[in-house]
């Protein structure tokens, strides 16, 4: 779909998602199964009128087909084949109803298939969170070094906000999953066609009741809700690609891109560069997915009820394509991601997130009120910076001269209250870095994550079932117009 730029060599496997004459083909097989069933149309013009939609599809289904989405365009060509008898197959309902049942159907497919591009992602952040459960890293405030964590610590919070972006699709898809094929043109009919029928042949959960809602509202924002999602994923990839990218402002980054990747790449002019073209591209997708979006909001706003320019541009305007691109190449790039454990601990030692904790255990083993035990942590800060010195190489001696009286912990103590790794160790707080809270949400992460896989299985089949029951309710009757 997009050109991914120079030094980036990587193909994206293509998106498939129904267009519309897929979609309209779908529901006039459920329409015609419908009215035969409720006695509406006789079985002998059923059985015609199906074999003549049978040939329109094998018709179009060729290559250089033309398929028009134009429900009066097949029927044009349905009726040369059946004859004018044909036309009872639109009886109840209009192209209103059925452009928004297609806008569902397709919504329904972009949810499934961008819900199945972000699992694989969030299983092997997991897998790189569990092999980094000691890798000891600095977090920011503000941009500037502010405490030591682990790199699995880091994961598990970009997993959990995954984890609720993937919450919220399954939550838009119960509400998407409803039919609106039946209302008409939204006060459905005379005829006394069964929407709940319609909405079974076609595999829906159920349909949107209200026959104007279902036609003219729904589907307006249910699109604008979809946009949102694949929005608010592209923010969280962002964030986390922008904090890839700033190990690449390092001389000595502690986390880089596998070069055999193929995700990086050298510059034309500079030997010594490695160029993380992958998060740029990654980067670039997001903010435009995110400007899509926009796009989708005006579009839908200040608009009366009943027109269409959301539903008869919400394939083209919503960028599910870039976000199956986003998503694969994030695949990519986590499973290219390498870390050298000793160096970010020395990256967190070089500076002086560690002096927070030192405050602490003055304040608990001491007795020090807060306020002075910070000020002290502070200067202890400037003391250490203003010579060029790491906090491990600031001795006691140098530490109580700054504290300006008797430093109340010994220097075994001074030691641990500025060690990274036994910081992790002794936080206390739920959700913290040290080993048991980790693992604990690794096991969480790990039990959502398969309820999320079992949730995307047991939707693909349904939808996959129902299509299959319908083709057999459909060629049924298509079977007997060639017995006759």
């Amino acid at each position: 779909m997009t050109d991914q730029g120079y030094s980036l060599r990587t193909s994206v496997p293509p998106l498939e998602l129904p267009d519309f004459y897929a979609s309209m083909s779908a529901m006039n097989k459920a329409s015609l199964v419908m009215l035969r069933e409720a006695g509406i149309i006789p079985q002998e013009l059923a059985s015609r009128i199906a074999s003549g939609i049978q040939q329109l599809i094998d018709r179009e289904a060729a290559p250089d087909a033309s398929r028009s989405h134009d429900y009066l365009n097949f029927e044009h060509a349905l009726l040369e084949i059946v004859g004018a008898e044909g036309s009872w197959l639109h009886v109840g309902r209009s192209r209103q109803d059925m452009l928004s049942t297609g806008v569902s159907l397709w919504l329904r497919a972009a949810h499934l298939a961008f819900m199945q591009d972000l699992l694989p992602v969030r299983e092997v952040m997991l897998e790189l969170a569990s092999r980094n459960s000691d890798t000891v890293m600095p977090i920011y405030t503000h941009g500037v070094q502010a405490q030591p964590t682990t790199f699995a610590h880091y994961l598990l919070a970009i997993l959990s906000g995954l984890e609720r972006s993937s919450a919220r699709i399954m939550e838009s898809y119960q509400r998407t999953n409803r039919s609106p094929l039946g209302a008409g043109a939204g006060t459905t009919s005379s005829f006394a066609i069964n929407r709940a029928r319609l909405a079974e042949l076609l595999g829906f959960g159920a349909i949107v009741d209200n026959a104007f809602d279902a036609n003219l509202v729904a589907p307006v924002d249910s699109s604008v809700e979809f946009v949102q999602l694949l929005a608010t994923v592209s923010v969280q990839v962002a964030q986390f690609v922008q904090d890839l990218m700033a190990q690449f402002y390092l001389t000595e980054p502690w986390l880089i891109l596998d070069p055999a990747s193929s995700l990086t790449g050298i510059s034309s002019m500079m030997p010594q560069k490695r160029n993380p073209r992958v998060l740029e591209v990654l980067r670039e997708h997001a903010s435009i997915i995110i400007g899509s979006a926009e796009s989708m909001t005006l579009l839908a706003h200040n608009v009366t009820s009943g027109m269409s320019d959301v539903r008869e541009t919400v394939t083209s305007v919503v960028p599910i394509s870039r976000a199956h691109e986003l998503l694969y190449l994030l695949l990519r790039t986590v499973r290219a991601i390498v870390v050298d454990p000793q160096r970010s601990l020395a990256e967190v030692n070089r500076d002086y997130s560690a002096t927070t904790n030192l405050a602490e255990v003055l304040v608990q083993s001491a007795g020090v009120p807060f306020r002075e035990a910070h000020e002290f942590a502070s200067h202890l800060t400037d003391f250490g910076r203003q010579r060029g010195l790491k906090p491990t190489e600031i001795d006691y001696t140098q530490a109580a001269s700054v504290y300006g009286a008797a430093l109340p912990i010994t220097a075994a103590e001074l030691a641990r209250a500025l060690d990274p790794r036994h910081i992790i160790a002794t936080r206390e707080g739920s959700g913290g870095p040290q080993p048991r809270e980790v693992e604990r949400m690794r096991g969480d992460a790990a039990d959502v994550l398969h309820e999320h896989q079992k949730w995307l299985a047991e939707s693909q089949r349904s939808v996959a079932e129902a299509a299959t029951a319908l083709d057999a309710e459909f060629h049924k009757l298509a079977a007997l117009a060639d017995v006759a």
